[in-house]
């Protein structure tokens, strides 16, 4: 039977980004190929038209077709990425291209051999390789092409297998010259293992670079964290204070009359009350604020709302801020990490919260909707919403610019909106913004529905 299941929460596959890229490569080797096996029956068959040119075109064919086959094969498709290793979708992608360059040796072999002008195509095999594959293997890779070509040049010239020549582009018997055959293998040899060299070093430098600009991104996104704690600082230790001092309250009435001890038990009480409070208060805090290793889960949004509230309701009132809540029961979850979500509902409130220094309401509003033209998928979606001066028409579309700030937020770093935009983007969602100064504010976060998955039991 089927039974129908959300996915189970997990850390997330740190090699998950290398893998989805890793696919998308062999996605598009896959499509040349095509264009490739198109390009050989096309050419033979416009060789046969015109005249004798190749010599036994049927094996051509056969090739071709025993590409077609191979084509169709990638496993990698059939299962999700999250469950694949990479070496196994790498070892897959080398397993192809060993199939590439064995077909284009014999295509070669049977259109002329060292006198085929296509014999150089090998070198875009090479690139791709070096693109998808590690530097090892592809040195690997032009070594054994080197081999491959040699082999097929050497067992034609001793006339071990036939050598079925290429009419009319080249002089006959080249492939019999030793001075033409060394001459076209130094060129082919040193052609091929440059270029493996350039692509290797090209995109190891890349992936260097998109290595560090992602480092950044983490130690920015934790550097607004920091900036947001200061500005929760305030409102907490408001709302530790209060309980602290009911315990010196309860701590001075049982002193007085210690003898009382149906008193002493109703302060007790009264003071654990006080102590899990002010517990609950610093642990939301300091979850909030120690860095957490990315964990995707199925997250309901409507938890992440409440707990941001959790953290802000305190500032909020001191302001004169009425909060308001509109949350839509039994909400789809959303694929996504708790914290990163609960930065971006915490950036936009206490944008919201700065952008009311009147007082004002702020609310929250939570739902669902079956398509979304952006995402074009079913989404949740948060809006965010204050009645405070807004935002001008001339600097909305820069507000999600780093280190942009506007006058009611000066005092910020001009990274908060940035960086939840970029949070939200990571999550293949958006942010929308409706403003109208002296009207207030409504921000959006959209964001995809998580898939659910069928497993067979």
């Amino acid at each position: 039977m089927e039974q129908t299941q959300l996915f189970q929460e997990k850390a997330v596959d740190d090699e998950l980004p290398f893998k989805l890229e890793l696919i998308k490569q062999i996605g598009w080797l896959v499509r040349l190929r095509w264009i490739a096996i198109g390009g050989v029956f096309f050419t033979v068959t416009i060789a046969i038209l015109v005249g004798d040119i190749i010599s036994r075109p049927i094996p051509l064919y056969i090739i071709a077709a025993l590409m077609v086959l191979y084509n169709f094969e990638p496993q990698m498709y059939r299962k999700a990425p999250e469950q694949q290793r990479l070496s196994s979708i790498r070892r897959q992608a080398c397993i192809h291209i060993i199939l590439d360059l064995l077909s284009l040796t014999a295509l070669i072999h049977f259109s002329g051999g060292v006198e085929n002008p296509f014999i150089f195509y090998f070198v875009f095999h090479l690139i791709i390789a070096s693109i998808i594959l590690s530097k090892r293997v592809s040195y690997i890779l032009a070594a054994l092409n080197t081999v491959l070509l040699g082999s097929l040049i050497f067992l034609e010239y001793f006339e071990i297998i036939p050598h079925y020549a290429l009419k009319v582009f080249l002089p006959d018997g080249l492939w019999r010259n030793p001075v033409y055959i060394f001459g076209v293998l130094f060129v082919f040899t040193s052609t091929l293992f440059f270029s493996v060299y350039l692509a290797t070093t090209i995109t190891q430098t890349a992936r260097e670079r998109e290595a560090d600009r992602k480092r950044m991104e983490q130690q920015l996104i934790f550097s607004e964290k920091m900036a947001t704690i200061g500005e929760l600082a305030a409102g907490v230790a408001h709302e530790i204070n209060n309980p602290l001092d009911g315990l010196l309250n309860c701590i001075l009435r049982i002193q007085r009359d210690p003898a009382n001890i149906k008193q002493t038990q109703e302060y007790l009480d009264l003071m654990e009350e006080a102590i899990r409070r002010i517990e609950a208060t610093i642990g939301k805090l300091l979850d909030f604020s120690r860095p957490h290793e990315l964990l995707l889960t199925a997250v309901n949004i409507n938890e992440v709302v409440n707990e941001t509230i959790g953290l802000l309701k305190y500032g909020a009132l001191e302001k004169g801020i009425h909060i308001e809540t509109d949350f839509q029961d039994q909400i789809a979850r959303l694929h996504g990490d708790k914290h990163l979500l609960e930065q971006v509902i915490l950036n936009l409130s206490l944008n919201a919260i700065t952008a009311m220094p009147k007082g004002g309401t702020l609310r929250f509003e939570t739902g669902e909707m079956s398509s979304d033209a952006l995402i074009r998928q079913p989404i949740v979606f948060v809006k965010v919403i204050d009645t405070g001066i807004g935002i001008s028409a001339s600097v909305q579309d820069r507000i999600f610019d780093p280190f942009y700030t506007t006058q009611i937020m000066e005092k910020g770093t001009g990274l908060g909106l940035s960086v939840s935009d970029r949070i939200v983007r990571q999550h293949q969602g958006v942010i929308e913004v409706e403003s109208e100064e002296g009207k207030g504010s409504t921000f959006t976060v959209k964001l995809p529905i998580a898939r659910v998955h069928k497993q067979e039991v």
